[in-house]
């Protein structure tokens, strides 16, 4: 089991470092369309990846804007400015 874990992480290690475009974006092309958390000083925020530009500006399509683990409003679409982001996470 631990050999098919340490597998799939460098596939996946091997697949983000060998692309011709910046590791960031490469990483959110493959996020595309899947949910992923967002955390910002100001709260996080969970929703769907729908596009982003080259200053990391970030759209969520469905999201949820969560501030100290409670739900404040919900979004169909929401643009998080690159930066006020701290990380991203696929959820």
């Amino acid at each position: 089991m631990a050999d098919n874990n340490r597998e799939k992480l460098d596939n996946n290690r091997e697949k983000l470092f060998n692309k011709s475009e910046p590791l960031p974006f490469a990483f959110l092309n493959d996020l595309v369309n899947q949910k992923i958390v967002i955390k910002t000083s100001a709260g996080d925020y969970v929703g769907t990846l729908k596009g982003w530009d080259e200053n990391l500006n970030i759209v969520l399509d469905d999201a949820a804007e969560i501030k100290e683990m409670e739900l404040i409003r919900t979004h169909k679409t929401i643009l998080i400015r690159g930066g006020d982001i701290s990380h991203i996470t696929p959820k």
